[in-house]
């Protein structure tokens, strides 16, 4: 129980860090750019989150081991591999259709292309778009940033879905409040990014109600829609 409450304090904390960005811009230690994108918050609130979800998971791993039947190493391997699953299960990694990854994809370049319309009209920012040619230049020239790009939306979704919206409706069972959880993990979510969080705020939300869709957690097809975002991002982008 007093693990449930650590996890609300830290989600209340991290939620208040937010206005600190335009009340003390001075803090350059908390909102200094880290590969152009990503802010020191996004890195402090997801390790924050990443961490106690860690501790809180780890502390079931001795009861699996005390219950397994094994002995030695087998015993220990097989309690790693039923906390495995349960985290799994947990997180909402399951098995997706065609029809829910095409629905995925969709819905990935709906969200970039209206965050690009939103950022030419809202911030008069020219539409910019790359060829397949620049595209190529650009994985080899960049291959770091580049493989981020794809990369990152597996950790963001993991971080941000998986293991935070999921322990708000493991800890409350009702549907309001983890609506509030929603709404609390997208502006974690915007805000951990520098350029325009306003815009991110709103594909978090999405992203939320994707993988909640139903209430049955989903974390793969939020991860094929995150995934498609930024590569629509990549080609066509705002500048």
């Amino acid at each position: 129980m007093i693990q449930n409450y650590i996890f609300v304090a830290i989600s209340i904390i991290l939620f208040l860090i937010i206005p600190l960005a335009y009340l003390l811009p001075d803090l350059k230690f908390l909102f200094n750019p880290i590969f152009e994108r990503t802010t020191y918050y996004g890195f402090i609130s997801g390790g924050f989150i990443f961490i106690e979800f860690l501790v809180w998971r780890t502390f079931q791993i001795r009861n699996l081991i005390v219950k397994s039947k094994r002995k030695g190493i087998r015993r220990l391997l097989e309690g790693y591999w039923k906390l495995f699953k349960d985290i799994s299960i947990f997180i909402g990694l399951r098995k997706v259709s065609c029809f829910e990854i095409f629905v995925g994809i969709l819905i990935g370049l709906l969200c970039g292309m209206t965050t690009v319309l939103s950022m030419s009209y809202f911030e008069n920012l020219s539409i910019e778009v790359i060829t397949f040619g620049t595209f190529l230049k650009m994985l080899v020239s960049m291959p770091i940033e580049m493989a981020g790009i794809y990369l990152i939306p597996i950790f963001e979704e993991l971080v941000f879905r998986g293991f935070f919206l999921s322990r708000f409706l493991h800890i409350f069972k009702n549907k309001r409040i983890v609506v509030i959880g929603l709404i609390i993990s997208s502006f974690i979510f915007g805000y951990s990014h520098l350029e325009y969080p306003i815009y991110k705020v709103f594909v978090g939300f999405v992203l939320g109600i994707i993988y909640l869709w139903r209430w049955k957690k989903n974390i793969s097809i939020s991860t094929v829609t995150h995934i498609t975002g930024n590569a629509f991002l990549v080609f066509v982008h705002a500048a």
